[in-house]
């Protein structure tokens, strides 16, 4: 399950007419950038060379969502902003011919993540208009006009994904900042320790009707990622012990009701504690990496044998299984060098 794209833990039957919405897209892919293709040329007229400024101002394509019936296709389309030094993205519609070709949203900071509802009828999407703090929840309805604000959530919220009766939406929001931590960020005290900054995220419910949203996870653990099935009547979710990456290969599957009820571990992930212990204690693992805080910023050093960490990593890893399937087995393996500490994964 990816925390950004989420789609039904089931999925319907693939139809034809879907292929022309696909073929629409890739359509625009090729011809998204025709003004670029101008530009790269010398005054005289003559092809050149693209250069790093025609390469950015291309548009870039993404998030693609056919609608419910098929006939029509959101996408997120990406522009260079040179005045702002950045990109924005705004919401496209085009049907699944390749016809009617509609930019959506034109809101100043941007719009994103666009969602069909079951009907057809809305579109909801992310984006932070007007006196909004936080990233928020907006629907439109399918055939134009003026977006409105579903939530005003105080933390910025992402991974939306309607309720299959269309009654609410479901979303990933990290928690408030305890009262005591504001006051100090407040005074001017905003040293923290690295990677500690960060607060858990959970799903959250917006009712349609009036937006009022329900926390449906509480705890100390983040959802990484969600999918509803299709009746909606239960979730599957990633649950890891924070939301950094560093944890990602301890999170583990779990699936609730809807309301989070009745929540059950489904996977038990025991390896990474195994390659864990040995990482700590084989002889040569390059240094951990030391970092020194200062006033104004945390420098990190590292010493010359920690250059490909990631090569030492798969190497432990590959070490540690051939210890423990041999193990296993019933097989005996070479004693480790006597200059090197065993392993606390191959003590027995």
């Amino acid at each position: 399950m990816n925390v950004h794209d989420y789609t039904r833990t089931r999925l319907a039957p693939c139809t034809c007419r879907r292929w022309p919405a696909a073929a629409a897209l890739a359509a625009l892919l090729a011809f998204s950038g025709p003004a670029q293709d101008a530009r790269a040329q010398d005054a005289d007229g003559a092809p050149r060379p693209m250069t790093i400024v025609d390469l950015i101002e291309v548009p870039t394509l993404g998030d693609p969502r056919i609608s419910p019936d098929g006939t029509r296709l959101l996408f997120v389309r990406r522009d260079a902003d040179w005045e702002e030094n950045g990109t924005v993205a705004h919401i496209w519609r085009v049907d699944a011919d390749g016809g009617n070709l509609i930019q959506v949203t034109n809101g100043e900071n941007g719009e994103t993540s666009p969602r069909w509802s079951p009907d057809g009828s809305r579109v909801a999407f992310l984006a932070r208009r007007g006196e909004d703090d936080q990233t928020q929840v907006y629907l439109l309805n399918a055939m134009g006009g003026e977006a409105n604000a579903l939530t005003e959530h105080p933390t910025a919220v992402s991974s939306i994904a309607w309720d299959p009766d269309g009654s609410g939406i479901y979303f990933v929001a990290a928690d408030e900042v305890p009262e005591e931590e504001a006051a100090r960020r407040d005074a001017g005290d905003d040293v923290y320790a690295f990677d500690e900054n960060y607060q858990q995220s959970h799903i959250w419910r917006a009712s349609v009707d009036d937006g009022e949203a329900r926390r449906v996870t509480e705890g100390d653990y983040s959802v990484t990622g969600y999918s509803l099935s299709r009746d909606g009547t239960h979730i599957a979710f990633h649950r890891g012990e924070s939301p950094l990456f560093e944890g990602v290969d301890r999170r583990e599957v779990w699936v609730m009701r809807a309301d989070g009820s009745d929540a059950r571990q489904l996977t038990r992930n025991s390896v990474p504690n195994t390659m864990r212990a040995c990482l700590r204690t084989i002889s040569g693992w390059p240094s951990t990496p030391t970092r020194t805080r200062t006033s104004t910023s945390i420098t990190t050093t590292t010493s010359s044998s920690s250059r490909h960490p990631a090569r030492g990593r798969r190497a432990c890893c590959s070490r540690t299984c051939r210890m423990e399937s041999t193990r296993s087995r019933g097989r005996t393996t070479a004693a480790p060098s006597s200059s090197a500490p065993t392993p606390a994964c191959a003590k027995s």
